[in-house]
């Protein structure tokens, strides 16, 4: 591991610690100013994705959400987003994946996003393959979170600034002028 995915991981240990749900009373320093709840964690990783993708984020109800804890929409498309604030040595199961899997048949949404804080069990990995979710584990969501690494995207093609920003103008126009629309020329 070089020093920058060291870096990451402990970023990823950090916000385990700041977003956790059971606090540490014994512990040999005080954060405490800096520590929040589970329910900031989807706050965070909404606002972590409307950064990097753009579009609009909504945290859904604290409790009975489903399996869904954030949607986050964009001009072209829906998707579902599930967060877990696991420790490190707590890998996310197949489980999970399979109920955010559910929730996008069921909404007929093409793709999906599962974060956590720690890391992904083989039968977690192996489950997402094909489904179009989007596996983030703590280490990815530090770089996302420093570098706004363009990568969260999912297999789409990067388009360049100017062209999103016409996207969106267009798409405001048509919304709330009326069938008026700008073109890129």
């Amino acid at each position: 591991m070089n020093s920058q995915e060291k870096l990451y991981a402990t970023l990823a240990l950090g916000l385990y610690h700041r977003f956790r749900k059971d606090k540490c009373d014994n512990c040999n320093y005080n954060i405490g100013e800096y520590l929040e709840d589970p329910y900031a964690f989807e706050d965070f990783v909404a606002l972590v994705m409307q950064k990097i993708l753009g579009g609009r984020t909504e945290v859904t109800k604290k409790s009975g959400d489903g399996g869904i804890d954030i949607i986050h929409t964009t001009a072209n498309e829906k998707l579902l987003v599930q967060v877990k604030c696991f420790a490190p040595s707590i890998k996310v199961d197949y489980k999970a994946i399979a109920i955010l899997h559910s929730n996008m048949v069921k909404e007929n949404v093409k793709a999906g996003y599962f974060v956590t804080t720690s890391d992904y069990n083989p039968k977690a990995i192996k489950y997402a393959e094909g489904t179009n979710i989007k596996l983030i584990n703590g280490t990815e969501l530090a770089e996302y979170w420093l570098e706004h690494k363009q990568s969260w995207l999912i297999s789409r093609e990067k388009k360049p600034f100017m062209e999103r920003l016409f996207e969106e103008v267009d798409k405001w126009f048509k919304e709330f002028i009326g069938g008026f629309t700008l073109k890129n020329k």
